[in-house]
């Protein structure tokens, strides 16, 4: 998927939803005056905060995406907080956590079929379809709208960065390894080796190339960006709301180089569908990168440092 290539989310409706959609339907409209949530209703908020079943999630996600249910929701959102305050929490790309459970109390963990909902992305389309639709119906979630997607991008970010210094670790380790067998083995042959380089320059030994595979993280943030993208159409004053968060969850100057670079990357995919944001952005990043170049410091052996300050406090990456 290229940048610029974010088409609006369509998720997938079981058969059986309209079973799911009545429940949520009646569970919404059986509070009492007084705000009182009854089972039902606690119910639906209860599993969003849990996530353990992922059938019902998916299921409950698209119930509340139903026009009944958006109406009910967006006509009295202060009633309605604690589920708005869940939704805007939850994280659709993560599978529940498996937890210990004892032989009676405890049911079974989820089926491979019910957890292979999120590897398929089923749950993140029903959400973000939720989430866009219901600030379509509602445009004062707009902030906490796009506080979501910030907060997942970071979320991915982060989670790929542990994922690349691991491999990165993995790799070196591997690395000298190898070097370390070759340099304890005895009587090494230079011309069995000269003769395998020639057989690889052999023109006539064509190697298919292997297609690039999706980076799943990619994935996710595609997704992320549909939503927005969809939502700012919706929602037009979006535009001018957007920068001063994204502004603000730009990471410290201190931080990790990938995680810098990728929501660098990030910013620039928003001019794709925000043009009015050039101009801002890519000054935002010029001056993350000015912040970055004063610190830097280079000693008479050539050694290349970043200056530490006082308050190291303040070397904790900032997202808001």
């Amino acid at each position: 998927m290229f940048v610029g290539s974010y088409p609006p989310i369509v998720p997938r409706f079981p058969a059986d939803l309209h079973i799911t959609i009545d429940f949520v339907r009646s569970a919404l409209c059986s509070t009492d005056a007084s705000s009182t949530l009854s089972a039902p209703y606690l119910a639906i908020t209860t599993q969003l905060k849990k996530r353990d079943d992922a059938k019902s999630l998916h299921l409950l996600l698209l119930s509340l995406a139903s026009s009944d249910s958006l109406t009910t929701i967006s006509s009295n959102p202060t009633k309605h907080g604690q589920l708005i305050h869940s939704l805007f929490k939850l994280d659709p790309f993560v599978k529940p956590k498996k937890k210990k459970r004892t032989p009676e109390t405890t049911p079974p963990p989820p089926t491979d079929a019910a957890c292979c909902l999120f590897a398929t992305y089923d749950i993140a389309d029903a959400y973000l379809y939720l989430v866009v639709n219901l600030l379509s119906s509602n445009s004062t979630i707009l902030l906490p709208f796009i506080s979501m997607i910030l907060r997942n991008m970071k979320t991915i970010t982060m989670t790929s960065e542990a994922a690349m210094s691991k491999a990165e670790l993995e790799l070196e380790a591997e690395t000298s390894s190898s070097m370390l067998e070759d340099d304890n083995k005895h009587g090494y042959n230079n011309s069995n080796n000269n003769n395998n380089n020639k057989a690889n320059d052999n023109p006539t030994s064509t190697q298919i190339p292997t297609p690039p595979t999706l980076n799943s993280d990619d994935i996710k943030i595609s997704k992320l960006h549909s939503a927005l993208k969809q939502a700012l159409k919706l929602v037009p004053k979006g535009r001018s709301e957007i920068f001063p968060i994204i502004a603000q969850n730009f990471p410290y100057k201190k931080a990790n180089t990938y995680v810098q670079q990728r929501y660098a990357k990030e910013c620039l995919s928003f001019i794709s569908y925000i043009p009015s944001l050039q101009f801002p952005i890519l000054q935002l990043i010029v001056n993350k990168c000015l912040e970055i170049d004063v610190e830097i410091k280079i000693d008479e052996s050539g050694v290349v440092s970043v200056e530490e300050e006082e308050d190291e406090g303040e070397l904790e990456l900032s997202w808001s």
